[in-house]
């Protein structure tokens, strides 16, 4: 049997976790980044870890992976 997302009632997650973040970053900075990808509702940003938690308004099953 196949698996599909949309009838299982799986709801992907909607926080992506940033790491190796600039510590001169700014909130701005990172929704600029994410916003060709969703809409942002949220940013946490933990400026002396390196790390950035993004929430986005719908899940990120359908976010590409993006890797460098």
């Amino acid at each position: 049997p196949s698996f599909c997302i949309e009838d299982s009632g799986y709801e992907p997650n909607k926080v992506l976790l940033f790491k190796k973040v600039p510590y001169d970053a700014t909130e701005l900075d990172i929704i600029s980044i994410c916003q060709p990808f969703g809409v942002v509702s949220d940013v946490y940003l933990l400026k002396n870890k390196g790390y950035a938690f993004i929430q986005f308004q719908v899940g990120l099953a359908r976010l590409p992976l993006l890797i460098s």
